[in-house]
């Protein structure tokens, strides 16, 4: 498991992911699109949905994390696995810090794994726009930085303080700045309830900006994104300081987050 488990699977999705198998490796390793996928940690690391997880002593952001940065099909599959490169966390010394704070893995306790993982499954397929590991995971903490999910909430008016919002109001929050509508997506309380969990959103890979995610995509995963009341979207208060101890997630595939990755 990993974030998820990773998904985080769900986001943590993703939001959650682990192993929905991806597509067959192309001999070019292309792909259509990118998906920058952000997490919210209130969804999964509370008792509202049974997940323990653990805050390492180093700083973690108030906010949405990084889940991956991932190659993307229009049809809603994806490559994964596309050479054997290994993964050198010695590549990544200068970004250390950041991982650390952005991109941390809150439920493995193991760094290096989560960042192994995204960097062999979705980064080797990228070869053709980040030639490297650390051209890979710089770009996309770059994102993160351009893109605070978070901090454009709080502008919009949607803050962390229970909810409901409506997942349209949500949406158009983020489109206003950044140009594109994400995907959200909601994991499942055990009180019932549709969490804000992840954010999801289309990158170009030929010019790097920001794209709408293709109709055909969202036919497939906009029916996966648990978020079964549109006009009632928790959004739990953060939980960045709240849990200090190891914990792992007892089934990574728990309803709420689509199987899909981690």
């Amino acid at each position: 498991p990993l974030l998820v488990m990773r998904v985080w699977a769900v986001c943590l999705v993703a939001l959650v992911a682990l192993l929905a198998g991806g597509s067959a490796r192309t001999e070019d390793y292309g792909f259509d699109f990118f998906v920058l996928s952000q997490y919210y940690p209130a969804a999964y690391c509370t008792p509202a949905v049974s997940h323990e997880c653990v805050f390492p002593t180093t700083p973690v952001a108030d906010g949405f994390l990084l889940h991956g940065l991932w190659p993307d099909y229009s049809n809603g599959s994806y490559p994964s696995y596309c050479d054997d490169r290994p993964f050198d966390p010695s590549a990544l010394e200068d970004l250390q810090t950041d991982l650390d704070k952005y991109w941390p893995d809150l439920l493995s306790g193991t760094p290096d794994s989560f960042h192994e993982h995204e960097w062999t499954k979705h980064g080797t397929c990228s070869k053709s726009v980040f030639p490297t590991e650390h051209d890979y995971f710089s770009f996309t903490l770059q994102l993160r930085a351009k893109t605070d999910v978070m901090a454009i909430l709080r502008e919009e008016g949607i803050v962390p303080d229970g909810g409901p919002y409506a997942l349209k109001d949500i949406n158009d929050a983020i489109a206003r700045h950044i140009s594109t509508t994400p995907l959200t997506m909601c994991t499942t309380g055990t009180d019932g309830k549709d969490l804000l969990a992840c954010s999801w959103l289309g990158l170009d890979p030929s010019t790097l900006d920001w794209m709408p995610l293709p109709s055909s995509y969202m036919d497939v995963w906009g029916k996966k994104t648990h978020c079964n009341d549109e006009n009632k979207i928790y959004f739990p208060p953060n939980v960045v300081d709240m849990y200090t101890r190891w914990g792992r997630v007892e089934d990574p595939q728990r309803e709420g987050i689509p199987v899909r990755r981690q």
